[in-house]
C-alpha cells in the first residue's frame, strides 16, 4: 500500500462540510471574551453573543459591546452573561448572573426588571423561553423557576415557588414547551420533569442506565413528538411519545456531554458536546458518528462546543468554549463523501487517488488498495466496486488514474502493475501488454493518462512518457 497523507473527496451538495469562509471570532481581536456562553440571532439580524467578560453585538462588519458599570443604572447588571433571548413582540431579553434586563433598541441601553416587591431580581439566569400564551420562564441557578406574565402592564418577575419546592432543586439548566404546552423542566442535580400548566401535575422520568440523576442540558422534539434529551454526563436519550420509555441513543455513547441539540433537514439530530465536538445521531440505523467540519483553525473531534446557531442567511456559527465563536459562510460550501458520512459510505475509507467521469455523468473513484468505484451521477448509491480478482477480470488494488477516452473506453493506470482497459461495449478489464521492442509498460506506475486530437493514448509513467496507438495496440512512441 502506498503511504500518503488522508485524502477527503468533497463533492458539492451531499452532507455537510464547509471548508471555505470559515472565520474564528475570539478575544484576540473581536470578542470581549472566549468563554461564550450563549448566541442568538434578533430579527433585526444582529448576532448576539453572551460572555463571562461582556455581550457583544455584530452587524455583519462590526462589533458593539456592553458590559455592567458601576456608574450607570442602566447599563448590564453583570458582565457576565449567561443568557439572551428574543420573544414574539421582538423584545430582547438579558439573563446575567445578577438578574434579568431588557434591552432598548432605541436607547442602546438597559431596563432591569423588579420582583413583585419592586426590588431588583438578583439571580443566576440559566435559560430562557417563551410560552406560547406569551408568559416568559426563567430557569436558575439558586432560585429555581421565574415567570414574567405578559398580560402585566408592569413587566414583574414573580417566583413558582410551588413548583420550583416540588421539583425539590433550585439549580435549573433548561426549559422546554412542547406542542401539547407542557413544559419540560431540565435540572441540574434532579434530572427531568414534565409539567402540564392545565392541572398541575408533574412528572418524574428515571434515567436507567444511569448512575443515580444526570445533568439534563437540552430538550428538544421531534416532528412526531418524540422528545430528544441530552444530558451532562449519561449521553443522549429519547422519549417515545406511545410509551413514553426513555431510551439511550446509543449504547456506545453512554457518557456523552451533550451541550445542544438542532435537528436537520433530513431529521437527523446534530449534538455538540463537552470535548468531543460535533456528532450526528443517524435516525436510520439509530447510531451515533462524527460531523465532519472543515477548517483550518482547530481539530473540532476534541473541542466543547457549547452552542450552535444557523442564521437566516444558512450561516453557521459555533461557540467553543475557551476559543471564541467559529463562523461558517453558507457560500463555497463544499459536502464531504466517505468513511465519516452519516448517510452512506460510498467509497469505502481508503485514501482516493483519482477521480473521473464518464459520458453518463456517473463517477469512477479510484483509491489506494481498495480498487475502483463506480457512483451514480447523484452520489445516492455505489454501481458497482471493481477489486483484484472478478467476473469482471483483474482489476488493479491501487488505481493512480482514470481515463475516459473519446470512444469512453476506461483506461487505468496503476501503481506498479502498469495499464489496464475497460471496453466501452464491455466490463471486462483486460491488462495492456503493448510493447515495442524492449519498450514495456506491465510493470511500471502510470500516474496520468491524456488522449491527444489524433486519438493517441499518452502515458506518465514511473519511467517517462509513452505514447499509444489504441487502434494498432502498440507503443508509437517513448521519451
Amino acid at each position: 500500500m502506498i503511504k500518503h497523507t488522508l485524502l477527503f473527496l468533497f463533492i458539492y451538495g451531499f452532507c455537510s462540510l464547509y471548508s471555505q469562509n470559515v472565520r474564528l471570532f475570539s478575544s484576540e481581536k473581536e470578542l470581549t471574551n472566549n468563554l461564550v456562553n450563549c448566541i442568538i440571532q434578533d430579527q433585526k439580524g444582529f448576532i448576539w453573543i453572551g460572555t463571562e467578560n461582556g455581550l457583544n453585538r455584530f452587524d455583519g462588519m462590526h462589533f458593539n459591546y456592553y458590559f455592567h458599570s458601576d456608574q450607570d443604572s442602566l447599563s448590564l447588571k453583570s458582565s457576565y452573561v449567561s443568557a439572551i433571548f428574543e420573544d414574539q413582540h421582538n423584545r430582547l431579553w438579558i439573563g446575567s448572573i445578577c438578574g434579568i434586563q431588557l434591552f432598548n433598541y432605541d436607547k442602546n441601553n438597559f431596563t432591569t426588571l423588579k420582583d413583585e416587591d419592586n426590588m431588583d431580581n438578583y439571580c443566576h439566569v440559566s435559560e430562557i423561553i417563551e410560552r406560547k400564551n406569551g408568559d416568559i420562564w426563567f430557569g436558575t441557578h439558586g432560585k429555581g423557576i421565574m415567570v414574567c406574565e405578559f398580560n402585566e402592564a408592569n413587566l414583574k418577575i414573580k417566583n413558582l415557588d410551588k413548583l420550583t419546592s416540588e421539583i425539590k432543586t433550585l439549580f435549573i439548566n433548561t426549559l422546554y414547551e412542547d406542542s401539547e404546552c407542557n413544559i419540560w423542566i431540565g435540572t441540574n442535580d434532579k434530572g427531568l420533569y414534565k409539567f402540564n400548566p392545565s392541572n398541575n401535575q408533574l412528572k418524574h422520568y428515571s434515567f436507567p442506565l444511569s448512575k443515580g440523576q444526570p445533568a439534563i442540558s437540552c430538550i428538544n422534539e421531534d416532528e412526531k413528538g418524540n422528545f430528544i434529551i441530552g444530558t451532562l454526563n449519561s449521553g443522549l436519550y429519547i422519549i417515545d411519545k406511545n410509551n413514553q420509555q426513555l431510551i439511550l441513543a446509543d449504547k456506545k455513547f453512554p457518557d456523552e456531554k451533550i451541550k445542544d441539540i438542532k435537528i436537520d433537514n433530513d431529521l437527523n439530530l446534530i449534538l455538540a458536546t463537552d470535548g468531543n465536538g460535533m456528532k450526528i445521531y443517524c435516525r436510520k440505523n439509530k447510531s451515533i458518528y462524527n460531523y465532519v467540519l472543515d477548517n483550518s483553525f482547530y481539530d473540532l473531534s476534541n473541542l466543547k462546543i457549547h452552542n450552535m446557531l444557523t442564521d437566516k442567511d444558512g450561516n453557521l456559527w459555533l461557540s467553543i468554549y475557551q476559543k471564541g465563536v467559529l463562523f461558517y459562510s453558507a457560500n463555497n460550501r463544499f459536502d464531504y463523501i466517505g468513511s465519516n458520512s452519516f448517510k452512506n459510505n460510498l467509497i469505502g475509507s481508503s485514501c482516493i487517488m483519482s477521480i473521473s467521469a464518464d459520458k453518463n455523468g456517473n463517477y469512477w473513484i479510484g483509491t489506494d488498495n481498495d480498487g475502483i468505484y463506480n457512483i451514480d451521477k447523484d452520489w445516492t448509491h455505489t454501481i458497482e466496486q471493481y477489486k483484484g480478482k472478478s467476473k469482471y477480470g483483474i482489476i488493479p488494488e491501487t488505481v493512480m488514474c482514470i481515463f475516459h477516452d473519446s470512444e469512453d473506453n476506461i483506461w487505468i493506470g496503476s501503481y506498479y502493475e502498469g495499464l489496464y482497459k475497460i471496453r466501452n461495449t464491455q466490463k471486462q478489464c483486460v491488462k495492456v501488454n503493448y510493447q515495442n521492442t524492449d519498450d514495456k509498460i506491465s510493470n511500471q506506475t502510470v500516474s496520468s493518462i491524456l488522449e491527444d486530437y489524433n486519438g493517441m493514448i499518452w502515458l506518465g509513467t514511473s519511467t517517462g512518457i509513452y505514447i499509444l496507438d489504441k487502434e494498432k495496440e502498440c507503443i508509437v512512441k517513448n521519451q
